[in-house]
């Protein structure tokens, strides 16, 4: 899913500039952008939703009128599907899309450093385990060999220079 994150973090960095900053707006612009984006697919899924609806009587007749045959119910309800120009999964691709999107959306909201600053993984495990170490001591993080760790993506004392 990486060639999906990569832009989408692009867009939430762009947005975070946007904004001063501000991870939380960056957020909320987002997720605006987003809606604003998939409201034709939404549309379209709720259309069929309706039509689902609509044709519900008329499926439960289908279904009291053929019993338990259910290949005779098969093909009366797809001839009763085309007569009515509904179709059975004009509500699932846009669910599929958005469910992609909102899945890259989480990684890289839940990892913003690997996304957004393209600080890599075993950076950030280096830091951790630095902090993690001091701490474990109960003493203070020793700041010599955290700036060394941060001085590899241009940070300093925690703050991108």
């Amino acid at each position: 899913m990486n060639f999906l994150n990569m832009p989408l973090a692009w867009m939430l960095e762009l947005l975070s500039r946007l904004v001063n900053g501000s991870f939380a707006g960056a957020v909320f612009l987002f997720t605006l952008l987003i809606n604003i984006i998939l409201l034709p697919l939404n549309i379209k899924s709720q259309v069929s939703s309706v039509q689902q609806t609509r044709i519900k009587p008329k499926l439960d007749e289908l279904k009291e009128k053929c019993g338990d045959d259910r290949q005779k119910y098969s093909v009366e309800m797809q001839k009763l599907y085309q007569d009515e120009g509904v179709k059975m999964s004009g509500g699932c691709l846009p669910m599929i899309i958005r469910l992609g999107i909102m899945m890259s959306i989480y990684t890289v909201i839940l990892s913003p450093l690997s996304y957004m600053s393209g600080v890599e993984k075993t950076q950030i495990e280096n830091v951790t385990t630095v902090i993690s170490e001091s701490m474990a001591d109960l003493k203070k993080v020793d700041s010599d060999k955290y700036n060394e760790y941060l001085k590899d993506f241009d940070w300093k004392d925690g703050v991108k220079t």
